[in-house]
């Protein structure tokens, strides 16, 4: 059995400064005509479990009796999971009524997935249209992690190596727990032809780099030459799958004969 960790960061500081509109959030709006803006956004812990209880999101804004309403959207994979309203009346998860800090405490929850996190502050005012003013993100792991699994391998089956020959092998890496909780793909050739080295371990890719074809879609792969120099035999590669808390994939083993 593989024991399970995890790893939790906690970002530092009480609140972080907004000047205008974050200008790299492609979801933002200009706030210079607006009759109110958000001034300042507690930061969120980067990473969050069960054990934490509930996120924590606090807003000040500039003029608090133009706000209609202040809410954070929780983004997953783009589709919206929970939208929380923000209060500024000492209930609710806000702490003092009438102060321009707008709070809310957000319930952390088992039937939350694993993976990351987008927050959007949207903020509603009274005499003009509303807009996101700001985003943050969190990963959160809810303590009930599933293995990734692996398929779909792309790999020759026999190479008649009359010179040099470039290939490449691949394979889909998923993830119940989303593609963020990937570690790291990976073979291992466990037999290969007498006289030669065994045990070879080497990383696939998902980076966008040739031999990949596209960044972040699942498809991991690792590019080979081979030339007659090359032993000839059956080479067996056992393709495995990591994620972040020390789980593997059941492996799949394939064969490549070199003639």
């Amino acid at each position: 059995m593989i024991k399970k960790y995890f790893l939790f960061f906690i970002a530092a500081g009480s609140f972080l400064f907004i000047a205008g509109c974050a200008k790299d959030f492609s979801a933002a709006v200009d706030q210079s005509d607006a009759n109110v803006t958000v001034t300042y956004i507690r930061p969120v812990p980067s990473a969050v479990s069960i054990k934490d209880s509930a996120i924590l999101f606090i807003a000040k804004a500039s003029k608090p009796k133009r706000v209609g309403s202040l809410r954070v959207n929780i983004y997953s994979d783009g589709n919206l999971q929970s939208s929380v309203i923000l209060y500024d009346n000492g209930s609710n998860g806000d702490s003092t009524a009438n102060d321009s800090l707008f709070s809310a405490l957000f319930p952390l929850k088992s039937t939350l997935a694993n993976g990351s996190y987008t927050i959007q502050y949207v903020l509603y005012p009274i005499e003009s249209n509303p807009f996101v003013c700001a985003e943050q993100r969190f990963t959160f792991f809810n303590g009930i992690n599933s293995p990734p699994s692996i398929s779909n391998l792309s790999a020759p089956d026999t190479l008649v190596v009359n010179g040099t020959i470039s290939f490449s092998l691949s394979i889909k890496a998923t993830d119940p727990d989303g593609g963020t909780d990937i570690l790291n793909v990976f073979f291992v050739v466990t037999a290969i032809p007498i006289g030669t080295p065994t045990g070879t371990i080497r990383l696939l890719k998902d980076e966008g780099g040739p031999p990949d074809s596209l960044a972040n879609d699942g498809i991991y792969t690792a590019g080979f030459s081979v030339d007659p120099t090359t032993p000839k035999g059956t080479y067996t590669f056992e393709f495995h799958a990591k994620d972040r808390s020390g789980a593997y994939s059941t492996p799949l083993i394939h064969n490549i004969t070199l003639k």
